[in-house]
């Protein structure tokens, strides 16, 4: 949306929509249209009268983890769980061997890396754990092994 030099509410945004919509002569062509969460978009999604307005799934299932994450006991695992992720992807040894022992631990089945956390990305908590979880065994047997991870190394507090 073009500036308008207005502050950004409900009423001033859908005027600047119908306007956009006029001006390139599309209203009548729209039928539908995504919205984020925020109250003034959704309020001027109400007020442009032109189409359906909903808002978008990505961003409410978004919301959605980010408020589960958030919870004290889901942060702590997903926070213990990166300090040991983190540890194979910054130390060569300790990935060299996990590497080695899942080779050895997977001989017929697929080998499943590790996955990082990313904070602007919802999934990554999901593939964190899930690709740990997958690697549960190894990664015991690597951390386990006093001449590949010190004893500091290996524990998440």
């Amino acid at each position: 949306m073009r500036d308008s030099g207005e502050r950004h509410t409900s009423a001033n945004s859908a005027k600047e929509l119908r306007k956009a919509a006029d001006d390139f002569n599309i209203a009548k062509t729209i039928s539908g249209y995504v919205t984020d969460n925020a109250t003034n978009a959704s309020n001027a999604a109400d007020q442009f009268t032109v189409g359906k307005g909903v808002r978008c799934d990505a961003h409410t299932t978004r919301v959605c983890v980010r408020e589960g994450t958030a919870l004290p006991a889901v942060k702590e695992t997903l926070g213990r769980n990166a300090i040991l992720v983190a540890h194979f992807k910054h130390s060569t040894v300790a990935m060299g061997v996990l590497r080695s022992a899942q080779t050895q631990f997977y001989k017929k089945g697929k080998i499943v890396q590790l996955a990082q956390r990313c904070s602007t990305r919802f999934d990554t908590d999901y593939h964190m754990c899930h690709t740990s979880n997958r690697n549960k065994a190894v990664m015991n047997a690597v951390l386990g092994d006093r001449s590949v991870t010190k004893l500091s190394q290996s524990k998440c507090d």
